[in-house]
C-alpha cells in the first residue's frame, strides 16, 4: 500500500456524544504549522501569563477547513443542521452556506488540532526510529 506523504486534503474525525464529525481540512503548509506551534506554545515577555493555545487550535483549524459530515454510531450518515441567525431558519451545514466555518463549534475545531498535533508526533517518532 502507498502511503502520500502531501495529500491535498485529511480527514478529522471529532467523537461528539456517539457520533462522529469529519473534519475535512486542506492541506497546510510549513509556515502555517510553525506559526500553529508557536501560538499554542509561546508566552511573550513582560506580558501576563495568558493560553493563547485554545484559540490558536482553533483558529488553524478554522483557516484549514475545506468541508464537514457526521456520521452514527453504526457509521450511518447524519445531517448537520445550524439556526440560520438572519432567518432563525434550522438548515443543514455545508460548505455552500455563508461563513459555514463560523457556526462549527469552536470545542470541535480544538478536538480537531489536538488529533493533528497527535498525527504529527507520531509521524515524527516513527520517522526518528527509522
Amino acid at each position: 500500500m502507498a502511503l502520500c506523504v502531501n495529500p491535498q486534503t485529511q480527514t478529522v474525525a471529532v467523537p461528539v456524544g456517539a457520533s462522529r464529525v469529519y473534519l475535512k481540512l486542506r492541506a497546510y503548509d510549513t509556515r502555517e504549522y510553525a506559526e500553529f506551534l508557536t501560538r499554542v506554545t509561546g508566552l511573550r515577555r513582560e506580558e501576563e501569563q495568558a493560553d493563547p493555545s485554545w484559540e490558536a487550535r482553533a483558529g488553524f483549524i478554522d483557516r484549514l477547513l475545506v468541508g464537514i459530515s457526521a456520521r452514527d454510531a453504526q457509521g450511518r450518515e447524519e445531517t448537520l443542521e445550524f439556526a440560520d441567525p438572519e432567518s432563525g431558519e434550522v438548515r443543514p451545514l455545508n460548505p455552500e452556506v455563508k461563513d459555514w466555518t463560523s457556526f462549527v463549534p469552536p470545542s470541535w475545531k480544538i478536538a480537531a488540532s489536538f488529533l493533528i498535533e497527535g498525527r504529527a508526533a507520531r509521524f515524527e517518532e516513527d520517522t526518528l526510529k527509522n
